[in-house]
């Protein structure tokens, strides 16, 4: 038949059609993926995670030494997620008012000697069928050439369609705006977001949608979603 497969909808009152345009809304708005990459996606155990790049850019610039107990306190204290950032105000707590162009290509370059140790966690054919069934987005604190470079690396771009890097957004997390963004360009309502810092976490919630701490070896927790 013509009509096969098809339902007649009798048009109701304002308010009933709110209502039943709500439910519809709702039924045909399927969860979004999202995801961050250090140590959700990527394992930078021995590039990131290690904090070698700020102990090396701390160091410099200024004559003292730095540990990842004083990283991790500039973390917690300023609620930082940027290595950059956290790199400049270590060297700042120091005496030494350096610009964060300075601090960046001195990163950059400490960081580039470790990159390579860097392996992909999540299996490539578990990310495939979730991208038939989901849409993908990414939302990371990398820059978009570092981040687009390791997931060509990789061979993964092709599975995740917005990927919202350092250079979309005005803030890093805990600033919402990436996951929003990511959200918008997925035509997408809710989800969920996959990350491994308090400021994941943070940034989930603010912006309304389910987050989900994946486990690390960073000793952090996680406050209740």
């Amino acid at each position: 038949m013509l009509l096969q497969g098809h339902s007649r909808i009798t048009i109701g009152d304002q308010e009933s059609m709110a209502v039943f345009l709500q439910a519809i809304d709702d039924i045909l708005s399927e969860p979004v993926l999202l995801f961050d990459m250090d140590g959700v996606l990527v394992d930078v155990s021995q590039s990131y995670d290690y904090d070698e790049a700020i102990i090396c850019c701390v160091e410099h610039f200024t004559p003292e030494q730095v540990d990842r107990e004083a990283i991790f306190a500039v973390r917690q204290k300023y609620g930082l997620n940027n290595d950059w950032l956290i790199a400049q105000r270590l060297v700042r707590e120091r005496s030494k008012h350096i610009t964060l162009a300075a601090i960046r290509n001195v990163f950059q370059e400490a960081y580039e000697e470790t990159k390579a140790n860097e392996k992909w966690l999540l299996n490539t054919s578990l990310l495939s069928k979730l991208s038939s069934q989901y849409r993908l987005g990414i939302v990371t604190g990398r820059p978009r050439e570092e981040a687009l470079y390791t997931l060509e690396k990789f061979g993964v771009l092709k599975y995740f369609l917005s990927v919202i890097t350092l250079d979309d957004v005005p803030n890093d997390k805990p600033d919402p705006y990436g996951i929003r963004l990511c959200l918008q360009n997925l035509n997408g309502k809710n989800g969920f977001f996959f990350g491994d810092t308090v400021n994941d976490v943070l940034a989930a919630r603010s912006a309304e949608i389910t987050s989900v701490g994946v486990i690390n070896t960073s000793g952090l927790t996680f406050p209740e979603t």
